[in-house]
């Protein structure tokens, strides 16, 4: 494996109720090519990057960056090239959950896992059907894909790892969706925005049990997103980034929902408006990796980011 310097300038800022302000400088991450919609997690203190789409088209690329130096390693390529799957980390290990595999939006329902100590990827069962743009989360020591583009994309599944299979979960997405976020706070799933292709955008925020199944509602978001990023922190919940379809707009609008008043507030703004990017919280952190500045197939591909932002984010009222 290689070890590459980073020649990116650090980014970090910390964003309290007044807006964001600078904070403590941190070792400058940059992902290896600008690729939007790729999928991220954190695990062991190093921030793992796969897949996405650039200008040259969907990317195989699979890379780590430590956290508390910027070192980053080029690991073994993913089995296939994809943009858009979820990437989880779980008991030592990361999971890549189908995706696309090419521009024309044909989508996987490959499972395959990644041993760190080993940097090989290994097939599982595959998902029962295939998706495209889904929410994915582990919550309850098991995997679960919500929403996405392909059939019966209303449908949750939820993975067993150690038992190397799907079940049905308890409970359908009305409406179906696919281009939402996910987090979990307080035990639940929260699925926030999306697309539909009957209303477009939306700005519901659904809230799935997986002990019961049951679906209830929370406080909308501020205005409809698609392709917006989502982290769980600091007992509630931060948004972000997304497109919106009317307009052709990409934000940069930071909003945090306080779950004890069931209220989105705006917080300032993050450095730069991008849709696509992958959303991933590291201790006190919030990393905003890659996505695009331009919405659209191909201009989102053409504007595609390198750039992680590290927030700091504070929890105070």
């Amino acid at each position: 494996m290689r070890w590459l310097p980073l020649i990116t300038a650090p980014v970090l800022l910390a964003l309290a109720a007044g807006g964001p302000r600078l904070a403590a400088p941190a070792p400058a991450l940059e992902l290896s090519s600008a690729r939007s919609d790729p999928a991220a997690a954190v695990a062991d203190g190093w921030l793992y990057a796969a897949g996405g789409r650039g200008w040259t088209g969907t990317s195989d690329v699979f890379e780590a960056l430590r956290l508390s130096d910027g070192a980053r390693r080029a690991l073994a390529p993913l089995p296939r090239p994809l943009h858009g799957p979820g990437l989880v980390a779980l008991e030592g290990r990361l999971y890549l959950v189908a995706g696309y595999t090419d521009w024309l939006r044909n989508v996987s329902r490959e499972l395959h896992v990644y041993d760190p100590a080993r940097d090989v990827w290994e097939a599982r069962a595959p998902l029962p059907v295939a998706r495209g743009e889904a929410a994915v989360v582990v919550q309850g020591g098991r995997i679960h894909v919500l929403g996405g583009r392909g059939a019966d994309a209303g449908r949750v599944w939820s993975y067993l790892p150690r038992r190397d299979r799907w079940e049905r979960a308890a409970g359908s997405l009305e409406p179906p969706r696919y281009l939402a976020a996910a987090a979990v706070l307080g035990g639940r799933v929260y699925l926030a925005g999306g697309r539909t292709a009957g209303a477009g955008d939306l700005a519901r925020v659904d809230v799935w049990d997986p002990e019961t199944g049951a679906w209830t509602r929370a406080a909308d978001l501020p205005a409809p997103r698609a392709g917006l990023s989502l982290a769980s922190a600091g007992g509630g919940l931060h948004a972000t980034g997304g497109e919106a379809m009317a307009s052709s707009r990409v934000f940069d609008a930071h909003w945090f929902y306080d779950a004890a008043a069931d209220r989105w507030q705006l917080r300032g703004s993050v450095p730069q408006a991008r849709r696509g990017q992958a959303s991933v919280v590291a201790g006190a952190h919030w990393l905003l990796v890659g996505g695009s500045t331009r919405t659209g197939l191909l201009a989102s591909g053409l504007s595609a980011s390198a750039r992680i932002d590290r927030i700091a984010l504070e929890t105070r009222p």
